[in-house]
């Protein structure tokens, strides 16, 4: 990735503590904003009337915020001992709409000292390409495609494993920066020049990488188990104080001697009580990983019923936790959903299913709304063999389910991305349909309605600059959107274009 800053000084008064309104003010926040590089932020400068700075205050409602028409001639008063803050910088076009955002880390701000902030933007509800090829970007380290994504709490990103035959197998791994976008390669394994593996970060910080398959499309999936890891206790709360680019997660892999019991090509992985990761696969028995020092094993399931059925064509179930011991199941067969219960330290689960109607589903996307219900997309199959919504909401706690009605001609069926924004809506990104009414490169958001819980619209969001399935989507801690990678979703664009390309988006 390739970014150029643009550096601006913003007259940004800090009041030293103890002073009155009538007392002296000293002190200068330097703003680099850091850009996306297509399009250039020359070619968005035209469409900025103003620019508005907002400084966030842990504890105060409502930020100390100034707009002027250039971005240097904003001037506030901040007292120092407020502590650290978040600033925040604001294009707006002549309509008073945000065009660009940008989010700092927290910072203190001090009296009397020049104060340098590094500070990346991002265009709002419209994608701008970060990495790729041509123009002034640089495309990622190599083609990534049915990779994985892992965001630490510091916001930095971790891409693993390629599509990619030309893939070099020492180097097929890299870290995002997330202010300055520059990416880091990692040295790897062979075995971890897999693809559609899953990584679990662990409350340690240290993530898990299982299964997958080969990118050749030969031999069988690997079963070796291997850890990311040395960077501490990581996993709190994405709280105020953990969002800190200068201090990366130090990374290096280490391969387990102990194995998966079977090859998990297309699998689910759920993360339980800080260090178990629950692996199903639809295909084989069901096993629990218990953390570093112990042997993953099968899973031993107590209920009426066999939460993890292996009688279903490989269709695999989907696990989201509620908490540490508890997550909904939807998945596999006809009917099969219900609330599983983890145990700490132990590979016994309980099942108890709720036996709501629901068609057969293969690993569906799941996503935890802030209001504790679940909303399941996908894994249906094809088109109109099912008569039910590709998307349901599935509340625990009574339990029911609700269909969302989409328009199946135009919404994806595989090889998209469901990601919860802060604001509660959900972003649905990419993907691939063989409706010839789906348009690629499309992306939807599904809001709910403020009259009726169980209402929810389906809006056409911006579209993708390049046409993309099998891509991830992070949401960093500053709340844009990162999307790396994937595969061509139409015939016009090369996957060498797509594979070797990221984008990104503020809300």
């Amino acid at each position: 990735m390739k970014r150029f800053p643009a550096h601006a000084v913003l007259i940004l008064f800090v009041l030293p503590w103890g002073l009155g309104c009538g007392e002296s003010i000293d002190g200068r926040l330097h703003i680099n904003l850091i850009p996306f590089c297509e399009p250039s932020l020359e070619q968005i400068q035209g469409e900025i009337a103003a620019y508005c700075i907002e400084v966030v205050i842990p504890g105060v409602a409502e930020p100390l915020q100034n707009c002027s028409k250039i971005l240097e001639a904003v001037t506030l008063k901040v007292d120092e001992t407020s502590g650290p803050v978040e600033v925040v910088v604001r294009g707006l076009n002549g309509s008073g709409r945000t065009v660009v955002l940008g989010r700092s880390v927290p910072v203190t701000l001090k009296s009397g000292e020049d104060n340098v902030l590094s500070i990346p933007i991002a265009t709002v509800d419209r994608f701008a390409l970060v990495a790729g090829a041509g123009g002034d970007c640089r495309p990622l380290p190599y083609l990534a495609a049915a990779h994985s994504s892992t965001v630490f709490p510091s916001g930095h990103v971790l891409i693993v494993g390629s599509i990619s035959r030309d893939a070099d197998s020492s180097k097929v791994a890299f870290l995002v920066d997330p202010v300055s976008g520059k990416t880091r390669l990692l040295s790897t394994p062979a075995s971890l020049h897999r693809v559609s593996h899953s990584a679990t970060l662990l409350a340690d910080g240290r993530v898990i990488i299982l299964g997958g398959g080969s990118p050749f499309g030969v031999g069988s999936a690997p079963r070796e188990i291997l850890v990311a890891g040395g960077g501490g206790p990581m996993m709190d709360d994405y709280s105020f104080h953990r969002f800190d680019p200068h201090n990366p997660p130090a990374l290096s892999f280490v391969v387990l001697d102990r194995r998966l019991l079977h090859d998990r090509k297309i699998h689910d992985a759920a993360l339980f009580h800080g260090d178990q990761i629950l692996v199903n696969d639809g295909k084989s028995a069901a096993e629990m990983f218990m953390g570093l020092e112990e042997a993953s094993g099968y899973v031993a399931a107590s209920g009426v019923s066999d939460p993890f059925p292996t009688l279903n064509q490989s269709r695999a179930v989907t696990v989201v936790p509620l908490d540490e011991s508890h997550g909904v199941l939807l998945g596999g067969e006809a009917n099969h959903n219900g609330l599983l219960t983890v145990r700490s330290g132990q590979r016994g689960v309980g099942f108890l299913p709720y036996s709501l109607p629901g068609v057969r589903r293969n690993k569906p996307l799941g996503v935890r709304l802030h209001d504790g219900r679940v909303m399941f997309l996908g894994g249906k199959g094809e088109l109109g063999i099912q008569p039910e919504s590709p998307v349901l909401l599935v509340d625990p706690a009574v339990p029911t389910r609700v269909e969302i009605s989409v328009d199946e001609r135009t919404f994806p069926q595989k090889g998209y991305t469901a990601t919860l924004l802060d604001d509660g809506r959900v972003f649905v990104v990419g993907g691939t349909s063989t409706d010839g009414n789906y348009r690629p490169a499309s992306t939807f958001y599904l809001e709910q309605q403020r009259d009726d819980p169980n209402k929810w619209l389906v809006f056409t969001g911006p579209d993708l600059l390049l046409p993309r399935s099998d891509h991830t989507a992070s949401l960093l801690p500053d709340g844009r959107l990162l999307v790396v990678g994937g595969l061509s979703a139409r015939a016009d664009v090369t996957f060498e274009d797509v594979a070797g390309s990221a984008e990104i988006i503020a809300f």
